[in-house]
């Protein structure tokens, strides 16, 4: 079980298994996100290494966009709003 104020994404459990304290560098908030963020900031938002963080976006269990070379998450696809209860 979650602790309270916890968000539950609709990933989550992918994202239990991906939880690597080595790679969870300091964590992004979400209003200090730019509103196309890099896998890698995904990574440090949702405190998960960067290989599960690409492995999300390549399943397309987070919704991504390519701009020529270069993968972005929308922020607005990780916000409060798109959570599952």
């Amino acid at each position: 079980n979650e602790p309270p104020g916890m968000r539950t994404l609709p990933f989550h459990k992918k994202i239990s298994t991906c939880l690597n304290p080595k790679d969870a560098t300091t964590p992004l908030e979400y209003h200090h996100l730019p509103d196309w963020i890099t896998v890698e900031e995904l990574a440090r938002f949702l405190r998960i290494g960067r290989s599960c963080a690409y492995e999300l976006v390549r399943s397309g269990e987070i919704p991504s966009r390519r701009f020529g070379r270069l993968i972005r998450v929308n922020r607005a696809s990780l916000a409060h709003d798109q959570v599952s209860a």
